[in-house]
């Protein structure tokens, strides 16, 4: 490893946390086209300031690919009161993961694995 500080960085978003902290944070926004585009552009801000601010050499955009059910058989309470996703926030999400491709912002998200579960296994790898 080289000089503090010096280490290329990598970031992992998870994505699904911040679409939504950008859906609530900010007030409805419409495009002219009638679309929601609150999430969309609250997103495209948190994580355009993340790239700027800390330059990393990668970085990837990890999304919830549903619920564990590795985690709901030893839990089955496990997130059973969270109401699902607003109407308005899932074609924001494809908007989103539209903007990440053509960015060229590498965007994965597997069927049964939780964003966290994601940003977990990558910071191991990486660390």
């Amino acid at each position: 490893m080289g000089a503090k500080g010096s280490d290329p960085k990598f970031l992992v978003v998870d994505g699904s946390a911040v679409a939504y902290r950008a859906y609530y944070a900010l007030p409805h926004l419409v495009a002219p086209n009638g679309e929601t585009t609150n999430a969309v552009y609250g997103f495209i801000r948190m994580v355009n300031r993340l790239l700027t601010d800390l330059k990393p050499a990668f970085g990837v955009v990890v999304w919830d690919g549903g619920r564990s059910t590795e985690r709901l058989q030893i839990h089955p309470e496990y997130k059973a009161t969270r109401p699902p996703m607003p109407d308005e926030l899932r074609p924001q999400i494809r908007r989103i993961q539209e903007f990440l491709d053509y960015a060229g912002l590498r965007s994965i998200q597997i069927e049964g694995i939780e964003a966290d579960d994601l940003v977990a296994t990558f910071v191991k790898s990486w660390c």
